[in-house]
């Protein structure tokens, strides 16, 4: 989900080598990610430590949770889709119950396609290799009712503004939209402008058709809202322009930083009034960079989603994913920060941590040759009082490195767990 930003001219005065540094801070790691995705093995690369069943699931309100991200679930073909697809996914949970999870988060919206039967979107072309193609069953409802019977609880994982990567061929459609007005065309791929009432209605739509047709636990956001300024200036979003021509408060006019958390304020205040109306036992949350900075860049406004008086999320989870060495951005440092930012807050605060970094070259080389990296960070967030932990992705638990091994059986400690 992360990758390296550049820092905007008015940085200029500074060193070369200082400013080098400094953009490691807003480093994302969205395409390493999918690069090393795509790499992973995915399925049983190696078996961890056996795991009693009665350590499994702990009762505590503490969550484990497991991102199972699209990638994970693709099966590009029209021969045996249900069989292949339900054989995959019960590979997932198992595989996920090892690591002691009690929650699941799985992508099944990841670019305005569904991996259920939708009226406002188009069947996903990872089940059969062609968009909008039925595969003849629901993955949706099996993945729910597989998650149930395994003792997980199942969040509906949504990208809700992204629509495709850059070369992606396929066509997003929807007669309500303007693609010459509705969409943010960027570096990064297409994405809907959260500044229109259409695309936030769309949106809307959407979260309403899972939260009234499926039994999930929840449904979650990531991090994906406004693209990057290195990826998209503000003459590019017509939305904005719009606003800063307009006759509407001309003494007073917001600057982009403020424009982006207004509109994505809205959209999330919208998104948690819909799904509460439908079902109050539905949780929403949202996973942002864990770089506060960055939040604000792409529109999430934290101290005003999680208000102390009217907090608009059940929870929030950053991705605090790096290393307890990183000078730049040092795990524990971050993980405070975050904390005392939501001190006093009802939303709860989880912890997403990076085990794809796990055995690399990333942060500076902090993270290659040590075996202990994501326990400590995992007993760092429980001394903090963090109320869970989510751990990035699923197929990162197949590896066959001594640290998500020692991982493995942190988990599984009972007195840890």
């Amino acid at each position: 989900m992360y990758i390296f930003s550049k820092y905007r001219c008015s940085v200029m005065l500074v060193s070369s080598a200082l400013f080098i540094a400094l953009a490691l801070t807003f480093y994302r790691s969205s395409s390493i990610r999918d690069s090393l995705d795509a790499q992973a093995p995915s399925i049983n690369q190696s078996t961890p430590p056996s795991v009693s069943s009665s350590s499994l699931n702990s009762s505590s309100d503490e969550i484990i949770g497991v991102w199972v991200p699209y990638l994970d679930l693709q099966i590009l073909s029209n021969t045996n889709t249900e069989k292949i697809f339900k054989e995959k996914f019960n590979q997932i949970i198992e595989k996920s119950k090892e690591f002691n999870a009690n929650q699941i988060f799985v992508h099944v919206r990841s670019h305005c396609d569904a991996f259920y039967p939708s009226k406002v979107f188009p069947w996903s072309h990872l089940l059969t290799g062609v968009q909008g193609k039925d595969p003849g069953f629901d993955p949706l409802e099996f993945m729910i009712e597989t998650s149930h019977k395994n003792g997980l609880k199942f969040h509906a994982w949504i990208n809700p503004l992204r629509v495709k990567f850059p070369g992606d061929s396929r066509e997003f459609c929807d007669k309500k939209l303007d693609a010459n007005k509705h969409f943010l065309h960027h570096s990064k791929g297409t994405s809907l402008n959260p500044a229109f009432k259409e695309t936030q209605d769309l949106i809307l739509e959407g979260v309403r058709e899972v939260a009234l047709n499926y039994k999930v636990d929840g449904i979650h956001f990531d991090d994906y809202f406004y693209p990057q300024f290195e990826c998209l200036s503000s003459k590019e979003d017509i939305a904005f322009e719009n606003y800063l021509s307009s006759s509407e408060d001309k003494e007073n006019k917001m600057d982009i930083l403020h424009w982006r958390k207004k509109n994505i304020t809205n959209l999330l205040r919208r998104v948690y009034s819909e799904i509460k109306s439908i079902n109050k036992n539905i949780i929403f949350g949202i996973s942002p960079p864990g770089n506060l900075e960055e939040c604000s860049e792409i529109g999430v406004d934290v101290s005003e989603l999680c208000s102390i008086s009217t907090p608009l999320l059940d929870y929030i989870c950053p991705q605090i994913y790096w290393s307890l060495d990183y000078k730049v951005m040092p795990f524990e440092k971050v993980a405070k920060t975050w904390k005392e930012t939501l001190k006093g807050s009802s939303v709860k605060l989880y912890g997403g941590l990076a085990l794809y970094k796990a055995g690399t070259d990333l942060d500076g080389g902090t993270w290659k040759n040590n075996k202990d990296v994501l326990t400590k960070e995992l007993e760092i967030m429980k001394g903090l009082k963090y109320q869970g932990v989510v751990l990035y992705s699923w197929r990162y638990l197949n590896s066959s490195l001594e640290e998500i091994s020692n991982l493995c059986n942190k988990l599984n400690d009972k007195d840890q767990a």
